[in-house]
């Protein structure tokens, strides 16, 4: 029998992995609600 990885492993590097995306986003969405503010004020 095979021994399965310790659900806390997993779940921490589930954790890092959906952090990691979400960080990815935020700071998408910060950097483009400025950029996307000042578009909209040039026209």
């Amino acid at each position: 029998m095979e021994e399965s990885p310790p659900p806390a492993g997993a779940a921490v590097d589930t954790f890092l992995g959906r952090h990691q995306v979400s960080g990815d986003a935020v700071l998408a969405v910060l950097l483009a609600l400025p950029l996307g503010l000042v578009s909209f004020g040039l026209l």
